[in-house]
């Protein structure tokens, strides 16, 4: 009786004390091309509680983790008011190169080649302080990776990972195990002790280059017009790396005119050049691969940027009549530039084309003696006319 009365003060006694978790890191790769620049990117993460799976007659059974876990704000890390947590690569950031990276890093490298891509790893810390486990088991948590709308960055191919918390008995008193990052949301076999074939250190995210391409235009010669507008055509080609299809934009700016208008020096109409570049800003992929047509001045400057790596370009300038064409080219010289034209198999970095158009004239010499000595003779005669008349007039106010 006695015994049976102290039971329950006995198991309140045996109860576990609850017991906080610590901190788990994550790993996070942005991943490109050894010539690339690092560029500026955010990834976005967030936490939440994973879902319970009942035990079977092979698995453990998972527990749904108790509120609390958190991120930590650290380098790079971010912790919105919504508690997601935004991860930012920068150019400032140093990239290790392939064939440097130290064996523990868990990076996911495109090519099989070891010596071309390079990459930048920071980590995401996740804080189970706040957490109150009070009961032993196997719990879990989720971290989702955000989908991106850079077409220049793709994310790993699994967005998620499993936090799972192992929470056992130590002589009576709960202790955290074990913690382990999953790449799927099984469970534990009650023989498995060897979790490798789906552990996860990491993730790996992929920047892509993009290039910008600016024509430029100049005239010189004593017979080039600065006020004459000279027709180009741009055209990308080659296969971008980045998904793209053909409402994929692309940026158009510069010091060029929207609204230009035909003058004595230029044989297009105002209405063609108007429509052709009256663009708002951007351009599509099918415009561009299509071959998109502007009219530029002496002085003149067209900037298509957000051109993707794998794509090249082909410029081709209108031959205009009494002119000689030349091109220059800055930037990736990789391609081939003649008279009025410039290609490239692939943009691999910004890169300007300065079209320029020369037209010079013979001035024959003695004209302008020859239009002077007229002109002074005339110039006296004037003079010879206006004395004459200054005399008449003063002999007939004399009279």
């Amino acid at each position: 009786m006695t015994a049976v009365l102290y039971a329950p003060a006995a198991l309140a006694d045996d109860a576990y004390t609850p017991i906080p978790g610590g901190e788990v890191t994550l790993d996070e790769y942005l991943v490109m091309d050894k010539d690339t620049p690092v560029p500026d990117v955010t990834l976005g993460f967030s936490l939440a509680s994973g879902t319970a799976v009942a035990e079977t007659d092979d698995t453990v059974a998972v527990l749904a983790g108790p509120e609390g876990i958190r991120f930590k704000a650290g380098s790079g890390v971010t912790v919105n008011p919504d508690g997601s947590a935004s991860l930012s690569f920068s150019s400032a950031d140093a990239a290790v190169a392939e064939e440097e990276a130290p064996s523990g890093d868990a990076v996911a490298f495109d090519s099989t080649a070891t010596d071309d891509e390079k990459y930048v790893k920071k980590v995401l810390t996740v804080d189970l302080s706040q957490v109150s486990f009070n009961d032993v088991g196997v719990y879990r948590y989720v971290l989702t990776q955000s989908a991106s709308d850079d077409r220049h960055l793709t994310t790993d191919n699994n967005t998620m990972r499993y936090l799972d918390v192992y929470v056992t008995d130590d002589d009576g008193d709960l202790q955290v195990a074990a913690v382990l990052w999953r790449t799927d949301s099984g469970a534990q076999g009650k023989e498995e002790s060897d979790l490798s074939s789906v552990k996860s250190s990491g993730m790996t995210s992929r920047a892509y280059r993009k290039s910008a391409l600016a024509v430029e235009k100049a005239v010189t010669g004593n017979q080039g017009s600065r006020d004459q507008y000279f027709a180009f055509t741009v055209k990308l080609t080659g296969t971008s790396a980045a998904a793209l299809d053909g409402d994929s934009l692309f940026t158009v700016s510069g010091s060029f005119d929207t609204e230009p208008e035909t003058n004595m020096a230029t044989v297009y109409t105002t209405e063609e050049m108007q429509e052709a570049n009256a663009v708002n800003g951007t351009l599509t992929y099918a415009e561009l691969t299509a071959g998109k047509t502007f009219y530029l001045r002496h002085g003149q400057r067209l900037v298509i940027g957000n051109i993707s790596e794998g794509l090249g370009y082909i410029v081709t300038e209108a031959e205009a009549d009494g002119y000689t064409a030349s091109c220059a080219v800055t930037g990736d010289t990789s391609g081939t530039a003649s008279g009025n034209s410039a290609s490239d198999d692939e943009l691999t970095g910004d890169t300007a084309l300065v079209f320029t158009n020369t037209r010079e004239g013979v001035i024959p010499t003695g004209v302008v003696l020859r239009l002077l000595l007229p002109a002074l003779l005339a110039l006296a005669g004037l003079a010879g006319l206006a004395g004459l008349a200054a005399v008449v007039l003063r002999r007939r106010a004399a009279a």
